[in-house]
């Protein structure tokens, strides 16, 4: 188990022991195809903590041509150099490099918009939600879409509130994956407009309410899907 030798790599550390405890980490990178990436953001953890920042870099470098490179490696360099080197711009500059790689992927978007939002950035936010909408399809849109209405909701004016509220609706009723939330009533729209966090702009009666609207309109549209594929399964005989 991978856990395993990440214990026994940390006990190797907490003794001082940092060459046996990098032999430690050589060899489960060693390991080839089977390598996960998240055995290379522990290495580079590991070689922040001991080598320092340079080393960290390098093995960084060398990891991005590795097929066993996800986006979770670019986030997890990124925020290091943003939260322990203080050091913005190379986060930024990584979280660019990983969007040519990762456009496709709504989790890596989300984790640049979340970056961009500790940078006080709104406009390249909401040129970020922008660049990643017209790429995406709508079926893997619905969370980056969600965050974007969020944003907007929290720090936009009324006017592009709505405007990305309706996009987004539009969007998302392309979408079979969306189900109930493409569907969205006007009083839900405005229960998630005036709510922060757990506070809500009406009783737990009325949000229990919605909730089962959405549910009796998922499962009305699942009847539908599920008529229209047997009506058509019948032409075909």
């Amino acid at each position: 188990s991978e856990v395993l030798w990440y214990a026994y790599a940390e006990l190797e550390e907490s003794r001082g022991e940092i060459q046996p405890a990098k032999k430690i980490y050589e060899s489960l990178l060693g390991n080839g195809v089977s390598v996960t990436a998240l055995a290379h953001i522990q290495f580079i953890r590991f070689l922040r903590r001991t080598e320092g920042i340079e080393a960290a870099r390098k093995y960084f470098l060398d990891t991005r041509k590795s097929p066993n490179c996800t986006y979770h490696v670019y986030v997890a360099y990124a925020m290091m150099a943003f939260c322990l080197d203080k050091d913005p711009k190379v986060a930024h500059n990584v979280f660019e490099a990983g969007l040519k790689r990762f456009m496709h992927e709504p989790g890596y978007i989300l984790e640049y918009a979340d970056f961009l939002c500790r940078l006080n950035d709104d406009r390249n936010i909401r040129a970020l939600f922008e660049r990643a909408l017209s790429s995406l399809p709508p079926e893997e849109s619905v969370e980056v879409w969600k965050r974007f209405t969020q944003f907007e909701q929290t720090y936009g004016d009324l006017t592009s509130m709505l405007r990305v509220e309706q996009r987004r609706k539009e969007a998302l009723s392309r979408s079979d994956e969306e189900g109930s939330s493409t569907l969205d009533t006007s009083l839900h729209d405005v229960v998630s407009r005036y709510s922060f966090m757990d506070l809500w702009p009406c009783s737990s009666k009325d949000l229990d309410h919605l909730a089962r609207q959405e549910t009796l309109v998922y499962h009305l549209r699942g009847l539908e899907v599920n008529c229209v594929s047997l009506k058509f399964g019948e032409v075909l005989k």
